[in-house]
């Protein structure tokens, strides 16, 4: 919770309410580690590898996106399509995943009077 209000106090005025998305991305970023430990403490196993590899591919699209400085949306969107596709090609998102989320932007079908 502290990581969380200090990031939000510093990225908010800065950013505006982007700087919330990020601030959660990195508390829970930094977060996770500390549950994983808990949960190995407790002898739970955990697939670490499940968590590293999407937050690897974040990183290497917010790196993309801040070095690059792409500000269009068609070039977002291209960031995005390559999240998507790295976690898909090491199996981090599946096709019922992706089915999933696609069956949130079907609309229903309107009845003709």
């Amino acid at each position: 919770a502290v990581v969380s209000i200090s990031v939000n106090l510093w990225l908010i005025p800065i950013v505006g309410f982007m700087g919330a998305v990020m601030a959660r991305l990195i508390s829970t970023t930094l977060a996770n580690p500390v549950s994983v430990g808990c949960l190995y403490r407790e002898k739970i196993r955990v697939r670490v590898m499940e968590y590293i590899k999407p937050v690897l591919f974040l990183a290497i699209c917010v790196g993309l996106y801040l070095g690059l400085g792409w500000t269009s949306w068609p070039l977002k969107s291209l960031l995005l399509v390559l999240f998507i596709g790295l976690s898909s090609a090491f199996s981090v998102v599946g096709t019922k995943d992706v089915s999933a989320v696609l069956k949130t932007f079907r609309f229903p079908a309107r009845q003709v009077i």
